[in-house]
């Protein structure tokens, strides 16, 4: 999704855009056809290595694509650190938007030993890049890798389509049934089953309350039985993977997003942005990454894997007096259109060949000045991971 906007974004103002990615959801053979006006090459997905998809080809296929700028998404192994190679190779700008660290949602030992390996020799790597994006400045404060460039990277957010939620905030005062929606993947990095807690303990406490929960994922039976065994699976509503026209009818009836993720594998939470443009306030879990967010949208937050937190932040929340025009106003703010313009201008800068400083590993713990501000090209590839966060 992220990938796309901007994509789509770029192209709409004169850039050619390439977008080199992987054929995940979709039918695994090589395909190179445009979406609207932008060209998109995807490579199939075969291997996996602790669920980071193993796929030099994306990298190596911008050895034969015409670019101007290589603007690489991560982290992902033999995808994001192959790319900036290549491009510094070929004598390219090249800008990651580091998207999150390499780390997996599995338990195993070996795979956290990895996911810490990864970050060490990556280091090297990320330095070859000419600038690197971060969403949030939390986040690359507490990142394995990015801690290491104290102040050495932009800090761009992520958008939001203000357009789709124009209609949205219109609707009666609530009645005394209150809503909660959730929307993401069923996965246990969520922290979906806190969330469910939380809502019986609202309901013993004597309010009405009622979670929807909108997507799907491995986590779904795990979930439905922990709604069962608290005896409020009449209360907790699973919709599945829903339409946009109905999506928007979610988010437009309830009185509250929550985000109750509790991993590093959530380091923003673009759902935040989108209850925001819907005029609905916010909970989320006070998290590297996704705490900054909440915050910018003036949100609650609650201490991760903690239900009494959760419950209680939920309760101020509908407690609160809560302003659905002004949380329009503060999402429209961080529309995809500006944050379109600030990669736009980050591009430019490098293509002009402004003078940065060197990315090098920080030995020092105070922050140092940031990469100067830059923006787009007249051939922009990029390469990513997966399309969505």
């Amino acid at each position: 999704m992220v990938v796309s906007e901007l994509s789509a974004r770029l192209a709409d103002r004169g850039h050619a855009v390439t977008v080199i990615t992987s054929t995940r959801g979709g039918e695994s053979r090589y395909q190179d056809e445009f979406v609207g006006k932008v060209r998109v090459i995807r490579i199939p997905e075969r291997f996996h290595l602790f669920e980071a998809p193993l796929i030099p080809q994306i990298a190596l296929r911008a050895l034969f694509v015409d670019f101007d700028v290589l603007h690489v998404h991560g982290m992902s192994p033999t995808i994001t650190d192959l790319g900036i190679i290549i491009g510094k190779l070929r004598r390219k700008p090249v800008v990651l938007t580091y998207h999150n660290d390499a780390e997996s949602t599995l338990e195993w030992d070996i795979a956290k030993v990895a996911a810490h390996a990864y970050a060490r020799l990556s280091l090297s790597i990320l330095s070859m890049a000419d600038s690197v994006v971060c969403s949030t400045r939390s986040y690359a404060a507490s990142s394995l890798a990015l801690k290491h460039f104290r102040g050495r990277f932009e800090v761009i957010p992520l958008g939001v389509d203000t357009s789709r939620f124009a209609k949205t905030g219109l609707r009666p005062a609530p009645s005394e049934r209150r809503e909660v929606l959730f929307v993401g993947q069923l996965k246990e990095y969520k922290g979906i089953g806190f969330l469910i807690e939380a809502v019986a303990k609202l309901r013993r406490g004597g309010r009405d309350v009622i979670l929807r929960i909108v997507g799907e994922g491995p986590s779904y039976p795990r979930l439905a039985a922990i709604a069962e065994t608290l005896g409020i699976e009449d209360y907790v509503r699973f919709m599945g993977n829903v339409g946009e026209s109905k999506l928007i009818d979610y988010y437009d009836s309830c009185d509250l997003v929550v985000l109750p993720s509790i991993s590093r594998r959530e380091a923003f939470g673009l759902v935040q942005l989108e209850a925001s443009a819907a005029g609905k306030a916010v909970v989320a879990s006070d998290i590297p990454g996704v705490g900054d967010v909440t915050r910018m949208v003036g949100g609650f937050l609650a201490k991760p894997s903690d239900v009494d937190s959760l419950a209680l932040q939920i309760e101020n929340a509908f407690a609160s007096k809560h302003d659905g025009k002004k949380q329009k106003e503060t999402a429209a703010t961080m529309s995809w259109e500006v944050v379109t313009t600030e990669y736009e201008e980050l591009f430019q800068s490098l293509l002009k060949g402004l003078q940065l400083p060197a990315l090098e590993p920080s030995s020092s713990p105070e922050p140092q000045a940031p990469l100067t501000k830059v923006a787009a090209a007249h051939r922009t590839l990029e390469s990513l991971d997966e399309a969505r966060k």
